[in-house]
């Protein structure tokens, strides 16, 4: 079981690329959208047969399970046609769930030092530009709320992933992953508020676009998975 596990990366990195390309031959496609909802439901199924050593091992593979019913709103949905209502807000709830859980797990040894406040610099201008060029630009009430703290909890997992690397927790290979996947997963959800918000992208698929939304969204999940059936995690 050990040594099919680990071929999890090479596997769902080439199903990453084959998910790109599918994107551009076939935009638009349910077939494609269910073959996408497939691979992250398998991710979670591979990571949850696993045996688990550590706290934090379970803790990620709750955040798959939230990622699951997020991505049932955010993909699984815009297949079936009669949906009458936006999803989004039901996606965007569990996915901060998902990466509330990143948090916990990332946020060991906490503490803030010249690394982690350099780490923190393009972290915070890519927020500040979202939130002044997208969300105060193109929505309003509840959802620029929602919108708000939601890019505030990405960007901050997502500086918790990479801060592993500097707190002597994790083993320096499992932190990278940890880096990896938070880095990915912030740069993902970029485009996928473009793809939500922004009035000339609502309603319409680019495939640029979804290329590099699943291009990173998958590997950063198969990072996560791949910790999760690790026998050593820590540094100590």
């Amino acid at each position: 079981m050990k040594k099919a596990y680990n071929l999890l990366l090479p596997v769902y990195l080439s199903l990453a690329a084959i998910i790109v390309a599918l994107d551009n031959i076939f935009p638009d496609s349910n077939n494609v959208r269910y073959l996408k909802y497939s691979i992250i439901i398998s991710i979670f199924l591979t990571a949850l047969m696993q045996k688990k050593k550590y706290r934090e091992q379970w803790v990620l593979n709750i955040a798959l399970f939230f990622v699951v019913i997020a991505d049932f709103f955010m993909t699984f949905l815009d297949t079936v046609a009669d949906v009458q209502i936006d999803t989004t807000l039901y996606g965007m709830s569990f996915f901060l769930l998902a990466y509330i859980s990143l948090i916990i797990a990332f946020h060991k040894n906490f503490r803030i030092g010249i690394k982690e406040l350099l780490a923190a610099i393009p972290i915070l201008a890519i927020f500040v530009y979202i939130l002044i060029f997208l969300f105060l630009k193109y929505l309003q009430g509840t959802m620029l709320a929602a919108a708000s703290i939601f890019a505030f909890t990405l960007g901050y997992m997502a500086w918790s992933g990479i801060c592993t690397l500097f707190r002597g927790y994790y083993k320096y290979s499992i932190a990278l992953l940890m880096a990896l996947a938070g880095s990915l997963m912030l740069l993902s959800d970029i485009f996928v508020a473009y793809m939500r918000f922004h009035p000339d992208l609502i309603g319409t698929f680019v495939p640029w676009i979804s290329s590099i939304i699943w291009g990173t969204y998958i590997p950063a999940w198969a990072f996560i998975a791949s910790i999760i059936g690790k026998e050593d995690i820590y540094k100590w």
